[in-house]
């Protein structure tokens, strides 16, 4: 028995639990936890140091962010818009260097050319044009008396040359693919002549 009181001394005094009143554990204050628990541990993202850096990454961000828009709006703002003309011309010339002046691309050929026509003729005359036909293009340009007769001519005869190439699958002849570039590139600069000497 004697024994028994020794042993339950020494666990008492080897575990140093708190008790307060009526024999509960009193909470530590300090930690929330109660008496019992040796080892606490508070996780990193729960600190005030992983607060702030937290904190400070967003505003850097915020600040980067910030600055990369007013650049691209600086850099847009300063870009010069190409004139349609010129545009046109650029984008003729790039056929011509991709090398699709041929029979073998003569239908994607046309296709592009048209879409070149269409845009700066959409461009010169501020009428929806690329969503149109080829057969309403022309229409569309017959009813203008602003522009040239033999210009209109020419246009027309691309368009409706370019019908056949495009939808009924006919070869084309390298010596039309050629004029009709050729065209393309006139019809575009006799314009522009016309616009700047009006």
């Amino acid at each position: 028995m004697i024994l028994l009181v020794k042993l339950s001394v020494f666990l008492e005094k080897e575990c140093s639990i708190e008790r307060g009143k009526n024999n509960y554990m009193k909470i530590d204050e300090q930690t929330g936890l109660y008496g019992n628990y040796g080892i606490w541990h508070k996780p990193f993202w729960q600190t005030a140091t992983f607060y702030r850096v937290i904190g400070a990454t967003i505003f850097v961000g915020i600040i980067l962010l910030c600055y990369l828009l007013i650049k691209k709006y600086r850099a847009y703002k300063k870009k010069k818009k190409v004139p349609a003309w010129q545009r046109a011309l650029q984008e003729l010339a790039l056929l011509q260097k991709d090398n699709k002046i041929t029979p073998v691309h003569g239908k994607e050929f046309y296709r592009i050319v048209t879409a070149i026509l269409k845009n700066y003729l959409q461009e010169q005359f501020n009428f929806p044009l690329c969503s149109k036909t080829d057969a309403e293009v022309i229409v569309y340009l017959e009813k203008r008396v602003d522009i040239d007769p033999e210009l209109l001519q020419t246009i027309c005869v691309i368009f409706k040359g370019s019908v056949v190439i495009k939808f009924a699958n006919e070869r084309a002849i390298q010596e039309q693919i050629e004029h009709d570039y050729n065209r393309s590139v006139t019809i575009i600069k006799k314009m522009q002549q016309e616009k700047e000497s009006n």
